[in-house]
């Protein structure tokens, strides 16, 4: 079953959440474009409990390009880089400390990374030199100074929604500066940040476990100066579907008139929609909800769904048959004619059909066809041997 979500304290939560970031130092190396190039950006360094989280955000690069960033020894920007910045980084153990990695650029030019360098401080990375490479080509280069970033991400709950037994939270996380981290608290973070679609920059996805009932989290954002925001959310995982029942037609009804009217009664807090044969039903003003179906002769099936805004639903089938067609009558519609002939050696006929007569007293009864071109008279006709003829004509009663 499909269920969805629906956060029931955010308003205040949002207003109200204070940030719980720290007052401590962090590093921050704003990037100067070499060879008159358009790349800027910067790579923020923060203290955490294992070593230094470095995060980079860079605009104005290649668009789909992939750059590698490196920290070196020195950071002398009074001499050309290559000499200003000496070796990489390195330390004890770890050869390669100062490759911070490479970043990856989308269709819009920018590049966001975060890499966690362990076993250092802030401390241990000050003044240091950090390059941007593309292949040989250095694209831009700068030193690591104190930073001056005090303000935490903001977080904003867009839509939500359940997949099975997780929750799915879409939300606009903003930070002035660079954003390190978005997540669910308690929950390993990701090596990446999971943006709903990749262009809408701000917009990144958390997913969360959902059971049955109230549930609750707490989302925390964490920008690359280690400024911390941190919201609670609050959802109600509703599993239960939708209660219909159809009140006409019947079950197993015999039915002979189009269109046929449905009608259902549907029970459920959250409704969201209601369709009869995969065509949307309209309510009443008595709460019921209608539509009609064009039946056919035989058997027909008519289907009511309805869902709620958690994604719950249910239908309900019902069977009735139909028959619109007339039954068929084959007859022959005949008159009787009752008489006498008082001339016993004529020959009598009515509406053209020749008719017995009795011939001794000259009496008869006959059953005769109307006359298709006036069926509402009747024409006698009798004849006798020398051809006298006389002819009556008489009316239906």
């Amino acid at each position: 079953m499909t269920t969805r979500l629906t956060i029931l304290a955010l308003a205040a939560a949002l207003a109200t959440a204070a940030s719980a970031q720290s007052k401590q130092s962090s590093g921050v190396c704003v990037l100067r474009a070499e060879r008159g190039g358009a790349t800027q950006g910067e790579v923020w360094f923060a203290d955490t409990k294992l070593g230094v989280r470095i995060t980079v955000c860079l605009q104005g690069l290649e668009p789909r390009g992939e750059y590698a960033v490196s920290m070196h020894l020195f950071g002398d920007e009074g001499l050309p880089t290559d000499a200003g910045f000496g070796d990489p980084f390195s330390r004890r153990g770890v050869a390669d400390a100062g490759q911070l990695g490479r970043v990856k650029v989308g269709a819009d030019g920018a590049a966001t990374g975060v890499r966690d360098m362990r076993g250092v401080k802030l401390a241990d990375v000050l003044g240091r030199g950090v390059i941007l490479r593309k292949g040989d080509a250095i694209l831009g280069s700068g030193v690591i100074g104190l930073g001056n970033d005090w303000a935490p991400p903001s977080i904003k709950v867009l839509s939500q929604e359940l997949k099975g037994a997780r929750a799915r939270l879409v939300c606009e996380v903003i930070d002035d500066r660079a954003l390190a981290s978005f997540g669910a608290k308690g929950q390993p973070p990701s090596a990446d940040l999971q943006r709903e679609q990749p262009q809408k920059s701000n917009r990144y996805v958390v997913e969360l476990p959902s059971r049955g009932g109230k549930n609750s989290a707490s989302l925390v954002a964490i920008d690359g100066a280690g400024n911390a925001r941190e919201v609670p959310v609050e959802w109600v995982h509703d599993a239960t579907a939708p209660l219909i029942t159809v009140l006409a037609p019947k079950q197993g009804s015999q039915l002979n008139g189009n269109p046929v009217n449905v009608v259902a009664s549907v029970e459920d807090e959250n409704l969201a929609s209601v369709t009869i044969n995969a065509r949307p039903a309209t309510q009443d003003d008595k709460g019921r909800w209608r539509g009609t179906v064009q039946a056919k002769d035989g058997e027909n099936h008519v289907a009511v769904r309805a869902a709620d805004a958690f994604g719950n639903a249910t239908e309900v089938d019902v069977v009735f048959t139909f028959d619109g067609t007339p039954p068929g009558v084959e007859a022959d519609a005949t008159i009787v004619v009752d008489g006498k002939v008082d001339d016993l050696s004529a020959t009598l006929t009515v509406n053209g059909q020749p008719v017995r007569f009795d011939p001794k007293t000259g009496a008869y009864s006959a059953k005769v066809k109307a006359d298709p071109r006036d069926p509402g008279r009747v024409t006698i006709v009798a004849t006798d041997e020398y051809g006298n003829r006389t002819t009556e004509v008489r009316k239906l009663r």
